[in-house]
């Protein structure tokens, strides 16, 4: 999972991430965080780097979080976007952007053990299913996601799908597998 944090306060910035570096010794997956202590410095690293969920401070000096957050959409609507504040009176804001989460500081680990859980289990659904559809009718679905990640691998080996009626053919490596049915595992 890779987190952006965008704090102005140095120290707030830093206790966050360690908060969230604690959280992740525990996670099975790879993770990284980087911090901002700007919107410009923020935005500046979106030109190379994409991130799963931004942690953005509300205030951040001459700049807005929540303007951050219309930014960091503009790029993917479908972005994470968690705000960290000591005021309560920018929630209506937060959800002018579909806001993730709003975390009135002091943030604590229980805040971010609570939020990291609910990234966890959206992010990772999300990985669980292939879905084959045609003229939105599921066609075919194909569990990818195990903890060894070993089907995920076996999918990325196959060039071609073909189907007719209930026979399934998969072209992996130059040789064909059949397989009968409407859902399959590989």
């Amino acid at each position: 999972m890779k987190i952006a944090i965008c704090e102005d306060d140095s120290l707030q910035a830093g206790a966050l991430e360690k908060m969230l570096k604690k959280r992740f010794e525990i996670a099975s997956y790879e993770n990284s965080i980087d911090v901002y202590l700007s919107a410009e410095d923020m935005k500046r690293g979106l030109e190379n780097a994409k991130y799963d969920a931004y942690f953005l401070d509300i205030e951040l000096g001459n700049d807005n979080g929540v303007e951050l957050a219309r930014y960091i959409k503009g790029y993917d609507i479908n972005s994470v976007i968690i705000f960290t504040t000591s005021h309560t009176d920018y929630m209506s804001a937060a959800f002018d952007v579909h806001a993730f989460n709003y975390i009135v500081k002091p943030v604590t680990e229980d805040k971010v053990d609570k939020i990291v859980t609910q990234l966890e289990q959206i992010m990772y659904a999300a990985e669980e299913k292939l879905v084959f559809s045609c003229n939105r009718h599921t066609m075919m679905t194909l569990c990818i996601w195990n903890q060894q990640r070993e089907l995920l691998k076996l999918l990325q080996q196959i060039t071609n799908i073909h189907s007719t009626e209930r026979l399934m053919m998969y072209i992996k490596n130059c040789q064909c597998l059949y397989s009968e049915g409407r859902g399959v595992d590989v």
